[in-house]
């Protein structure tokens, strides 16, 4: 496109729509498309950069890993339709519980790392115990069970660990989780 024949305000109007262009594709491509949460790349690097101002602010925030439970059996039975409802029910309940600073990402197929922003562990087992309670309800009326396994770290100025160091602590802690409720 030849941008020299175009006024001032011509010129101003074009790139605001190419700017709502790209802000949209980029919404786009940082989603999910079944669940539309952050897929694991926007994800990821929204949490590097929380990271990084809580080590500035001395701040801390709670990564939680999360399984969604029985999702193979789901699509095994009753097909993949079903199981791609389980994952968009599961990730809007946790959606409308979390609060507005925290975010929610894909990680893997079944995987999901839900991020609580200057929080503690007892504030983000309360929002938790919240979801788990939510999920439990809506399954009493389903023929399949459904529900999450969670594993939490918490990050605060003394942590000395990587992201991925804590993504594997609290990938962990779900498996024992998982372990528990059998």
């Amino acid at each position: 496109m030849n941008y020299n024949h175009m006024s001032k305000n011509e010129l101003i109007e074009e790139l605001n729509k190419k700017d709502k262009i790209i802000k949209r594709m980029k919404y786009i491509f940082g989603r999910d498309p079944v669940t539309s949460v952050y897929n694991r790349k926007l994800g990821l690097e929204k949490l590097h950069r929380e990271i990084k101002l809580a080590k500035i602010n001395k701040g801390n925030l709670i990564i939680t890993f999360a399984d969604v439970n029985n999702l193979k059996y789901i699509n095994d039975n009753y097909g993949h339709d079903t199981g791609d409802y389980v994952l968009e029910t599961l990730c809007s309940i946790i959606k409308n519980n979390i609060r507005k600073r925290d975010f929610i990402f894909r990680y893997g197929g079944d995987e999901f790392i839900i991020v609580f922003l200057k929080s503690n562990m007892n504030d983000a087992n309360k929002i938790l115990f919240r979801i788990q309670n939510e999920i439990d309800e809506l399954g009493e009326d389903l023929e399949y069970k459904m529900g999450l396994s969670y594993g939490l770290v918490e990050y605060n100025k003394n942590t000395d660990k990587t992201i991925e160091d804590l993504i594997k602590i609290a990938d962990y802690r779900m498996y024992e989780n998982k372990r528990e409720i059998g």
